[in-house]
């Protein structure tokens, strides 16, 4: 019996069954209005120094990072093949590597270990 009623404890908790009870969780963009403007420095920063590539780095990064596509389909995509989807990305990740851990230092990130 004394697991049962824990169990009822818990479903009648509103933050673990908010329809039981009525409870709304809280928008999280409306909870922490700072971490959402960091965020949106840090997104704007980042689109910045994209933009500071070459239109071929800048595309093929734009397709595989934020479009989200596989080298496969980058490569479809531009017309071009694997080597030069691969080649080009590493030229676009060799020359955004110092901006983008100047802004990561700027916003108290790690930079991913290897």
């Amino acid at each position: 019996m004394k697991n049962t009623a824990s169990l009822d404890l818990l479903t009648d908790d509103p933050q673990r069954n908010p329809e039981r009870s009525g409870y709304t969780p809280v928008d999280q963009s409306v909870a922490r209005p700072m971490a959402n403007a960091e965020n949106a420095e840090l997104a704007a920063e980042i689109q910045m120094t994209i933009q500071k590539l070459s239109p071929k780095l800048r595309t093929i990064v734009t397709l595989r990072y934020f479009e989200n596509l596989t080298y496969e389909e980058v490569a479809q995509v531009l017309n071009c093949s694997l080597g030069t989807v691969k080649s080009r990305l590493a030229r676009a990740h060799a020359a955004l590597e110092p901006f983008l851990l100047r802004i990561s230092e700027k916003h108290f990130l790690r930079p991913p270990e290897i």
